[in-house]
């Protein structure tokens, strides 16, 4: 018998909205001062678009608040900010095909410092990776943003 697999990605598909976001704003919510650390995204992201820096800088620089949550507190922004905003229909897609045998991944190009955090019957997670230092997830991507072709590369590997 083959063994059959089902992938989902994450934002837009098993949750409403973008889970970067989620998080920017579950950050700025208990520290409002760090707004001013987001002045720098835009002149990264024309940097971007002018080819003088890569896509990560501009990722991560958004992604600040890795550097500053430890693991309960992304376990708390996980439960609190993102499984609200999961779509039924679709999180019962995903058990539903769980129960035939599937094995399931998410696929997403969420970080993977939070997505660890679900409780869904997945198999497997493939997320944007970041560094770790010291047991800690950071903001640093490492490799490319887990998104379009990128996805495909890392289900082939």
């Amino acid at each position: 018998m083959k063994q059959k697999f089902a992938f989902f990605d994450f934002d837009d598909t098993l949750i409403h909205g973008d889970s970067g976001k989620a998080l920017l704003w579950y950050y700025l919510k208990k520290h409002p001062l760090a707004v001013f650390r987001l002045l720098k995204v835009p002149v990264l992201y024309f940097l971007y678009l002018i080819g003088l820096v890569k896509f990560q800088i501009v990722k991560s620089s958004w992604l600040f608040p890795m550097d500053r949550l430890d693991d309960d507190e992304l376990n708390d922004f996980y439960q609190v900010c993102l499984v609200p905003k999961y779509y039924p229909n679709v999180v019962a897609e995903l058990k539903n095909k769980k129960q035939q045998g599937y094995l399931i991944f998410i696929c997403s190009a969420s970080i993977e410092g939070y997505l660890r955090f679900c409780e869904l019957p997945v198999d497997g997670i493939l997320g944007t990776k970041t560094e770790i230092k010291n047991g800690k997830y950071t903001s640093k991507m490492i490799g490319k943003n887990c998104k379009n072709e990128e996805k495909v590369l890392r289900l082939n590997n």
